[in-house]
């Protein structure tokens, strides 16, 4: 690890003299360079890699680059570029809202950005494919039910599937706010960039982005007639086919049709049922239509249904596990695969009005969706601890903005926002063999509106000052039936507990930049925000309240840079979180409802850390991407017994902040092999995650998690199509989502312990006409 760990550090923090050296050394020697970069991961690494794999992948890259360098032309090189350039490649990001489009690279902030092609040749299916592909996120969704987000982004992040609990980290889909956790993780197709804005995004956000905020957008028709598609096929077995229609119906109308389906046979063997279970079953369909009736006035429309079945969530055998150390192993022997349909139905209508003075746009948003599922939490071959769910969730917003640049040096963002939503929500647990049976869950009604402002002044050439204000007021009024006051069928509940609450807040930001020059950009802001309150769903206790908001206040200073003619990116933050008010989920065991979940504000604490990325251009046709983060978790003060001892003392002070992992890096190359005939490129990345608790009490733990991946592809010059073969997960590492203890088994307790896949391979062909 500590070779592993040097080589990281080394690339980052290169001087521009190192990498020049570097560049020289790869241009003379660039098979062997590429052997030496990779050989540095030798040792406990590569001794869980099937060797001759990566082996003959690297050889065959370096005795084709012995052969071919040098011999494309300059006209034939330029039909098929290859895939080295997509890693330098600035991606444009929308959502800083300002007046137009800008360089993720010149936003004064952390954003981790992914193009189109940055995420085809990272064969990026779904979300989860991004997890550890920056430094200090996990976009992890693995739990007790499929296709729920439970992201994590510079430690602030939630370790629940309760529908009723907000995220830390909220997600955005062509500008509007999914405000269920419930069906966040699907497939991804057709899609233009993918940001991950980094650190509390209050002012242009609202709620539920104290650790920051994902945005996907969809790619638009451009008046072009264009076919594009793919067909994949991947171990498991799981075939994929997408394809995209777009064109011009008028002068001033275009439209697309994008289609991508996914059928997944299973991934993992189960002796107890005897089949493959993993099975998943997706079909997303979006339609657009962009209308343009002049330069000055624009509206697309956009909808997207989706639908999502298959097998439930994938127990580890919980008989090889101990809370504090997760077995590795990938194995399964529920006696219940367990189920999954998920409906979903999208519509978003984006509106663009150029008034000379300035610019308004509207950002309409509407989202139904529909959940069931059945999960066997005990991950057992007995009938322990079986779960039913059912979610019907039904939202609308809208979103109104202004951008002016008010003078020469001020440009001002203003605008409104609403949210209204409603769920409801129901969960039977069947508990041994049956002998106990309860229900419980809950419905709310949810309104939030918001104003905000947010300025850049120019006070020199070189200075950039930023200020933002946001006023939020939410209210939300709730039935929750405790479990057990429910049948499990459902058919006679008790009246619940009804109750409501409002809350409001101000969330600012104050920030300053400094232009060293054209490339160069220091910056520092202070920003405040917040965690909306709510009811927990799962509740055991009789008359369960509402928890309050949870605030986080952030400073935050870091460089923004390009080196030798944008050869060379590296950027660098370090930052300091105060929370207030931490909402957490309490677990604990329980013989009548199998495990307590309670919501709660639980303590207060601080958090510090540091992240930094480069990318480096070492030839025209070889890139290194490195990344680097840390952090230092403490509670400051504890509100309620987390150790559970039964009293308040330095020992739930020492405890360490579920999902904060310490340590966090990635490596990674892309190399292009120029052929006669058109360009081969190989890829490889290496992701780090040190372990990191799960629950408050530290009894459960998220193991460590290594993931290398490797990929191969070839792009012709005489066609639009690219055929990409790649592997994933080469260590072949069980990926443990969360542990949760029950009162079942003779050592105290088994726990549900849910998985991702092992080692995998793939191929994939894309086209375009």
């Amino acid at each position: 690890m500590v070779e592993r760990m040097a080589l990281a550090v080394f690339c980052i923090f290169s001087t521009p003299q190192y990498v020049e050296a570097l560049m020289l050394f790869g241009r003379e020697k660039p098979s062997s360079f590429l052997m030496k970069l990779f050989y540095s991961f030798e040792g406990n690494l590569m001794s869980a890699v099937d060797k001759k794999f990566l082996v003959g992948l690297l050889a065959s890259t370096a005795l084709s680059v012995g052969v071919t360098s040098g011999s494309v032309s300059a006209q034939e090189a330029s039909q098929a570029s290859g895939a080295a350039d997509i890693l330098i490649e600035e991606v444009m990001v929308y959502g800083t809202k300002r007046s137009a489009a800008e360089s993720a690279q010149g936003v004064p902030a952390q954003i981790a950005a992914f193009g189109t092609r940055q995420l085809e040749a990272r064969q990026v299916i779904s979300l989860e494919d991004l997890a550890m592909a920056s430094p200090n996120i996990a976009l992890d969704g693995i739990g007790t039910t499929p296709g729920v987000a439970n992201f994590t982004v510079r430690g602030l992040g939630i370790n629940s599937s309760i529908p009723s609990i907000d995220p830390a980290v909220g997600v955005f889909v062509d500008g509007v706010y999914l405000g269920s956790t419930f069906g966040v993780i699907t497939d991804m197709f057709d899609v233009e960039s993918v940001e991950i804005h980094k650190g509390p995004q209050g002012v242009l956000f609202g709620r539920n982005v104290t650790g920051g905020a994902v945005l996907l957008r969809s790619r638009r028709p451009d008046g072009e007639t264009r076919v594009r598609g793919k067909v994949g096929i991947e171990s498991g077995l799981q075939k994929m086919v997408g394809l995209s229609v777009e064109g011009s119906l008028s002068e001033t109308v275009s439209a697309k049709l994008a289609v991508q389906y996914k059928d997944d046979n299973g991934y993992f063997d189960n002796e107890t049922v005897d089949r493959k279970v993993g099975k998943d079953e997706t079909l997303l369909v979006r339609p657009m239509i962009v209308y343009s009736p002049s330069d000055r006035f624009e509206t697309t429309v956009i909808w997207e249904h989706g639908e999502k079945k298959g097998d439930g969530p994938i127990d580890q055998d919980s008989s090889l596990n101990t809370p504090a150390d997760p077995s590795k192993d990938i194995k399964t022997v529920s006696d219940e695969p367990g189920f999954v349909d998920l409906d979903w139905d999208q519509i978003t209508v984006e509106s663009r009005l150029d008034l000379g003075v300035g610019s308004i746009t509207n950002v309409f948003g509407y989202r139904d969706l529909s959940h069931s599922g059945l999960s066997d939490i005990d991950s057992t071959a007995l009938n322990l601890f079986h779960a039913t769910t059912s979610t019907e969730y039904e939202q609308i917003s809208n979103e109104i903005r202004y951008n002016a640049m008010v003078r020469d040096n001020w440009e001002l963002t203003t605008g409104f926002f609403y949210f209204s939503a409603d769920l409801d929500y129901k969960e039977g647990r069947s508990l041994v063999f049956g002998s106990t049976e309860i229900g419980g869950g809950g419905t709310q009604d949810h309104e939030t509106w918001g104003a905000f402002i947010n300025n850049y002044v120019d006070l020199s050439d070189r200075v950039t000052l930023q200020a933002g204000l946001r006023y939020s007021s939410e209210k939300k009024d709730a039935i929750v039936r405790p479990l057990g006051t429910c049948d499990f069928e459902f058919t006679t509940c008790g009246a619940g507990n009804t109750d409501n609450d409002k809350w409001t807040n101000w969330s600012p930001k104050l920030g300053v930049q400094y232009a060293l020059d054209d490339d160069k950009t220091l910056y520092a802001h202070w920003a405040r925000s917040y965690r909306a309150g709510g009811y927990n769903f799962r509740s055991p206790l009789p008359n369960p309240k509402a928890f309050d908001p949870e605030r986080v206040d952030s400073l935050e200073a870091g460089l923004k840079a390009k080196f030798m003619d944008n050869r060379v990116r590296f950027n660098a933050a370090a930052f300091y979180n105060k929370i207030n008010n931490m909402q957490r989920e309490v677990n604990l065991a329980d013989p009548v409802v199998g495990v307590f979940q309670d919501i709660a504000n639980t303590a207060n604490g601080r958090l510090i850390g540091f992240e930094a990325d480069t990318v480096i251009m070492v030839t025209d046709n070889f890139v290194i991407n490195a990344g680097l983060g840390y952090m230092d978790d403490k509670y400051t003060d504890v509100l309620v017994d987390l150790s559970g001892d039964g009293v308040l003392d330095q020992t739930d002070l020492d405890l360490r902040f579920p999902r904060v992992a310490k340590w966090t890096y990635n490596l990674g190359f892309t190399y292009d092999i120029q052929l006669d005939s058109g360009v081969i490129t190989a890829r490889g990345d290496y992701s780090y995650r040190s372990r990191s608790p799960y629950t408050d009490r530290n009894h459960a733990w998220f193991n460590t998690r290594e993931e290398l991946n490797a990929g191969l592809s070839y792009e012709p010059h005489s066609g639009n199509w690219t055929l990409a073969l790649y592997a994933k997960n080469l260590t072949d590492e069980a990926v443990i989502g969360g542990v949760t203890v029950l009162p079942f088994g003779s050592f105290g307790g088994n726990y549900f312990s849910p998985m991702l896949k092992g080692r995998r391979y793939g191929a994939e062909l894309r086209f375009e006409f």
